[in-house]
């Protein structure tokens, strides 16, 4: 590359570093990044992490909680605790009509319909953000009125974002309709309108709910949090997209990506170009797979080894045992109770490792190295003179 090349690239990495729209991007991708990551631990859903998935499966436990007369055997509280929600989002709703509720799944093909005396409330599942079929609503309503109930409230349930029904090719009657009775709903959100808490952490409080219903809405809401922050993401994205549409702006974002991953290769040999010519009592050291420098010693047959492997935000100091790889013979944990420092690490699967930031730990990691390098000299050469 030229040196006018060579310039030009430096001044559009820097623009883009200084771009105040891709700062404020950065700072909410890092944001989300934080929130985002949701372990299920020992969840039923990551057991079935083959449908969770499916929009179907919502529905069903949705329909499972909701009806009076569900399996889980604690009536109609966690139908009442939702209509109270319904009420807070649409106030005139009169949850007297709804004292002897049914709840029916696919009636009429509606995902979820709730039935009282003489009104209905129908539920449209799109968690998983299926479109509209065409004139879907307003052809589930003309079934209620079919049937001489009235339609208190159509719930249209997504998943984070608050979409509402494609009304495309509807007519003027049926978008005053729909919109009169609509409840827009997110699954997830921070707020206390979202159904994540505003019904299912509140179901988890309630007094009459059995144990294992508070398990399973326990898991159902982990797997919403699970799902809606992975979603959210898209919206991120979105912005993203439409910044990098600026040809130079791609350009210098591609190679900032590139100088970030030979910036680990660039790390790792500043380590090694520090240690080679100062390696003892190690009998050599190398770089392997670009980011990892490891040192290496045979003694008494024994392949000992340190490893520092150079990860994005810091590094990963090993010792172990390379003729045992998961430290079941325990001699690498014997020498570092000899050398008085076996508290300062971890063990992971046999290697005892300890973690330095990048960059404000990288001196302290290489005095590290070296504190490690004298006290094995001086296990090593008692061991040597005893002999």
């Amino acid at each position: 590359m030229s040196v006018e090349n060579q310039t030009s690239l430096v001044i559009k990495i820097d623009g883009l570093l200084r771009d105040s729209k891709i700062l404020r991007l950065l700072e909410e991708y890092e944001n989300h990044s934080q929130k985002q990551s949701v372990d299920l631990g020992f969840n039923v859903f990551s057991i079935v992490s083959e449908i969770y998935h499916r929009e179907n499966l919502h529905s069903d436990i949705l329909r499972a909680f909701l009806d009076p007369n569900g399996l889980h055997g604690d009536g109609s509280i966690y139908l009442q605790q939702f209509l109270k929600f319904l009420q807070k989002l649409k106030p005139d709703l009169n949850l007297e009509n709804y004292r002897e509720a049914r709840v029916e799944r696919e009636e009429s093909r509606i995902d979820i319909l709730i039935e009282g005396l003489k009104q209905a409330i129908i539920i449209e599942n799109k968690i998983n953000s299926a479109g509209d079929m065409e004139g879907q609503i307003p052809r589930y309503l003309k079934k209620i009125n079919d049937k001489k109930y009235a339609c208190d409230g159509v719930v249209y349930l997504t998943l984070n974002r608050c979409a509402v029904p494609d009304k495309k090719n509807w007519s003027t009657a049926e978008k005053e309709e729909v919109d009169k009775i609509l409840i827009v709903v997110c699954a997830f959100g921070e707020n206390e309108d979202s159904l994540l808490n505003g019904w299912i952490r509140e179901c988890e409080n309630l007094p009459g709910a059995s144990v294992d219903a508070r398990l399973l809405l326990k898991h159902y809401g982990l797997l919403i949090r699970k799902l809606g922050r992975k979603v959210i993401n898209k919206s991120i994205m979105e912005k993203f997209f439409n910044l990098m549409k600026d040809e130079g702006k791609l350009k210098a974002a591609l190679e900032l990506r590139k100088m970030l991953g030979e910036l680990i290769e660039y790390r790792a040999d500043r380590i090694f170009d520090h240690f080679k010519m100062s390696h003892l009592p190690f009998e050599s050291i190398s770089i392997a797979s670009g980011n990892d420098v490891f040192f290496v010693r045979t003694i008494e047959g024994v392949r000992y080894g340190v490893d520092v492997i150079v990860e994005d935000l810091g590094y990963v100091f090993q010792f172990w045992d390379k003729d045992d790889r998961f430290g079941v013979k325990g001699r690498a944990g014997k020498l570092l109770k000899q050398m008085d420092c076996f508290d300062e690490y971890g063990c992971n699967s046999g290697k005892f490792e300890k973690y330095f930031k990048f960059p404000s730990e990288e001196d302290p990691l290489i005095q590290h190295i070296q504190a490690f390098q004298g006290k094995l000299t001086a296990i090593w050469e008692t061991k040597n003179q005893a002999e």
